[in-house]
């Protein structure tokens, strides 16, 4: 009778921690972004980062930036620093698709029009830059207030989106589990 106790507390135990470190376990995350020029959001789906602890790479997306729809640019390979497809002025912006964005590398997505938007942090501070298409080719845009040579500043956050249905359907079947063990022994 005992050892059906320890095997219930047991069972009971790994349910409570499973289900309470859903975030922990999230590959969506909601973000949204405001700032000189830019104000959207979305989703970004993800897998965790095999070099870097706690940093995601990140797959696909579902946004709307500045009014306008927006996909993801993907990267040569997960995590990949990528060079921007288009050069501009002699010059290209990297991107690596990995959250968090950090000084080395950022979010690339195509826009509706066909323009490029990049988000990317440098000292901490959020920026956005964006490529526009034109019958002449890409040109720089920036929103009406360029206060830095980096791109216009944004506020960017991000929140991880749990995924309790999952845990709580592994959490009821552990219990479901271990009654039916204890009501068994029980009666023997």
């Amino acid at each position: 009778m005992k050892n059906i106790e320890k095997f219930s507390i047991a069972l009971l135990a790994l349910a409570t921690a499973i289900a309470i470190t859903p975030a922990a376990l999230a590959d969506s995350f909601v973000f949204s972004v405001t700032g000189s020029g830019l104000t959207g959001g979305g989703t970004l789906v993800g897998t965790p980062d095999a070099n870097v602890s706690g940093a995601f790479d990140i797959t696909s997306a579902t946004a709307t930036l500045g009014g306008l729809s927006a996909t993801l640019v993907p990267t040569s390979a997960p995590g990949v620093m990528t060079s921007n497809p288009v050069t501009v002025d002699s010059t290209y912006f990297a991107y690596d698709n990995i959250l968090p964005v950090d000084d080395t590398g950022g979010l690339l997505f195509q826009l509706s029009t066909g323009s490029l938007l990049e988000i990317w942090s440098i000292g901490g501070t959020d920026y956005y830059n964006e490529l526009v298409d034109s019958s002449s080719g890409y040109s720089w845009m920036f929103g009406n207030e360029q206060t830095s040579p980096y791109g216009d500043p944004i506020t960017m956050t991000v929140s991880a989106t749990p995924e309790p249905s999952s845990l709580l359907l592994l959490g009821t079947g552990l219990l479901g589990l271990a009654g039916v063990a204890r009501r068994k022994l029980v009666r023997a």
